[in-house]
C-alpha cells in the first residue's frame, strides 16, 4: 500500500550514493516549494576540488547565483563550455564535471 507523499509534485524513486541524500532532499524540498518557481536560493556552500596534474586546488562556491541574472550568465557559460568539450570528442559526464571544475575557478572563493 502506497504511503502518502509529503511533496507538492508527483514523485517517483532514484538510486542515488548514500554521502549524498541529505544535499540532494535538501535540494528538492527547495525545488518542491511553490513559491520556488525553479529558482533556488540559500542553499549551503559547496567546496568543489579540482585536480589539475599534481596540482590540487579548492574551491568554495554558492550552488546557486544569487540572481537570476547571475543564473542565466553562469548557465550560459556551462552550456557553451560542454558543448565545446562535446564537439571535441569529450564524454559527457567527463565534459560536465571538467565545466563545473572550470566554473568553481571562475566563480569560487579559492580557498588555501
Amino acid at each position: 500500500m502506497p504511503r502518502h507523499s509529503n511533496w507538492n509534485s508527483q514523485t517517483t524513486s532514484i538510486h542515488v550514493p548514500a554521502h549524498t541524500v541529505d544535499r540532494l532532499l535538501e535540494l528538492a524540498r527547495l525545488l518542491d516549494l511553490p513559491s520556488s518557481d525553479g529558482f533556488v536560493q540559500n542553499l549551503k556552500p559547496i567546496m568543489i576540488t579540482v585536480e589539475d596534474n599534481a596540482k590540487i586546488q579548492q574551491y568554495l562556491t554558492q550552488p546557486h547565483p544569487v540572481t537570476a541574472a547571475e543564473d542565466a550568465q553562469v548557465s550560459a557559460l556551462a552550456d557553451g563550455l560542454i558543448a565545446q568539450l562535446q564537439a571535441a570528442g569529450m564524454r559527457n559526464l567527463d565534459a560536465i564535471a571538467y565545466a563545473g571544475e572550470r566554473i568553481a575557478e571562475q566563480v569560487g572563493r579559492k580557498i588555501g
